[in-house]
């Protein structure tokens, strides 16, 4: 069998397997900065699909923690 593919602990907890996803920036939080049903969609498909590990992008509901806004909130 795969390694890829056997479990792994990480202290106490389980890892389905070894297969990790790294924070991506999918920009599917609503324009506050909060998650939303589609930012939810979007990593329930992923585990779906066989994703052991996922770490999770920003979702900044606080101006301050925001890396990015849109041009038009400046404009």
């Amino acid at each position: 069998m795969n390694i890829l593919l056997t479990p792994a602990w990480i202290g106490a907890v389980e890892i389905r397997n070894r297969i990790v996803m790294p924070p991506m920036t999918t920009r599917l939080a609503d324009g506050e900065g909060f998650v939303t049903d589609d930012t939810i969609n979007y990593y329930r498909a992923r585990v779906e699909g066989g994703v052991g590990l996922i770490t999770c992008e920003m979702a900044a509901p606080e101006r301050a923690g925001r890396h990015r806004f849109s041009r038009a909130r400046h404009l």
